[in-house]
């Protein structure tokens, strides 16, 4: 379960790519679902465990991702004995030290903000807004959000995720991609897929 839908797109964008590059992908069996943000996502995950479900619940690295980790884990884990259930935080799980980490910052600035740049050109241009100019914050997105915040434009980050997964779709192999992303993904989906072979006793 992650917390929204661009989770949801790059995962699976990115676990395709890995799969045509004959490289550790998730597992076939793993269903990958969407939450409306944190706190719904420890809901739906908490949900899940109660219908005897295997669940992974991939949170973000920020305040808002291990609150509501820490209340999955210790408020509501705790009450199932024979769980086939766990957290992870997104940011340990890839080896990011920062302090905050979203599923954007798998990629490096010069590989996202091409696919900014591809959906805001002209507002960008008309605002005299420079991307090389980011404010220094650990999110990628929040970064960005806050450039355009200081020229009174709104970024909606699931228009640029359509751009980025598009041109994640288009490689051929996993060799395309920025060497910091191939080394985190293999990490995470180690991780995930790592998690449900002990489900399972492996």
């Amino acid at each position: 379960v992650v917390e929204g839908v661009d989770d949801y797109w790059i995962l699976t964008a990115l676990s395709n790519l890995f799969q045509r590059s004959g490289k550790p992908s998730l597992l076939p069996e793993v269903l990958v679902t969407t939450a409306g943000g944190a706190s719904e996502l420890t809901y739906i995950a908490t949900f899940m465990v109660g219908q005897n479900l295997e669940v992974v619940a991939l949170y973000d690295t920020d305040t808002a991702g291990n609150t509501a980790k820490d209340k999955f884990v210790n408020s509501w884990l705790t009450r199932y004995k024979d769980r086939k259930a766990s957290a992870l935080s997104l940011g340990p799980t890839v080896g990011a030290t920062t302090s905050e980490f979203s599923i954007e910052d798998l990629f490096p600035d010069d590989f996202y903000l091409p696919c900014v740049e591809a959906v805001y050109a002209k507002q960008l241009a008309v605002a005299g807004a420079n991307l090389k100019t980011l404010p220094r914050q650990d999110q990628l997105v929040k970064r960005v959000e806050s450039l355009f915040k200081s020229v009174s434009l709104k970024f909606n980050k699931g228009s640029v995720c359509k751009v980025l997964c598009g041109r994640i779709r288009s490689m051929k192999n996993v060799s395309e991609l920025p060497e910091s992303t191939l080394k985190a993904t293999e990490s995470l989906f180690g991780a995930v897929n790592k998690q449900f072979d002990l489900f399972q006793g492996k």
